[in-house]
């Protein structure tokens, strides 16, 4: 071979490496993308299971106000008045703790944010600064929130111990009972009407802590 072909082959061989070197820094990006791709997936997996279980334990606790009892068989109707004594007492606790859970979560959902949010999405962040600045907001109104689930949680809770595991009760009993059955219910029902306005009052001058929180829900990255 002769010595023109050899200084030919010789610039092309340089030039490989040169053009190799690339390869590295592009895989380490493509690797870095994969990883907050992955880890974006895996947030939103975990947050839709966690609302999943929200919506499940609301209906399970049964939140909100319920209905009239349902008349069964009379003596298949034990069995009913003692779940509404267990959804009065285990359950109206289990709802007042699960109001402070559900705030804390949310809490800190908003932190993982803020720490997760310039690491994972930094031009994301930069191009939206009052969306990223939502998450500090979020921590503020969850702790007002807390504050507004503990003022309201003794009017909640007499309220529903006595709608769910006293007055339902008497409608499945003294309720069926022919003449005064109708009268027994008009006593008990005002008598729930005055224990649930505590409750009406506390829930309305908290109402507006409960919207912050949802509004600032709505404004978070």
């Amino acid at each position: 071979m002769s010595d023109h072909a050899h200084a030919e082959s010789a610039p092309a061989e340089a030039a490989k490496p040169a053009a190799e070197s690339h390869a590295p820094a592009k895989n380490a990006g493509d690797q870095l993308k994969s990883m907050r791709d992955s880890i974006d997936a895996k947030r939103a997996e975990i947050g839709g299971k966690i609302d999943n279980a929200t919506g499940k334990v609301h209906g399970f606790l049964r939140f909100g106000e319920v209905g009239p009892a349902t008349k069964h068989n009379i003596f298949i109707e034990p069995v009913y008045i003692a779940g509404d004594i267990l959804d009065a007492t285990a359950g109206t606790a289990a709802r007042r703790i699960w109001e402070v859970t559900e705030t804390t979560g949310a809490m800190i959902r908003a932190t993982l944010k803020i720490a997760t949010g310039p690491i994972l999405h930094p031009i994301d962040t930069i191009k939206h600064p009052l969306r990223y600045s939502a998450n500090f907001g979020r921590i503020f109104t969850t702790s007002l929130e807390n504050y507004a689930n503990i003022f309201n949680a003794i009017p909640r809770s007499i309220e529903e111990v006595y709608s769910r595991g006293i007055s339902r009760p008497i409608e499945r009993t003294l309720g069926r009972i022919p003449k005064i059955g109708n009268t027994i219910m008009k006593l008990t029902n005002g008598l729930g009407w005055a224990l649930k306005q505590p409750r009406r009052f506390t829930e309305w001058t908290t109402k507006p802590i409960y919207e912050l929180d949802e509004w600032m829900k709505g404004q978070q990255g």
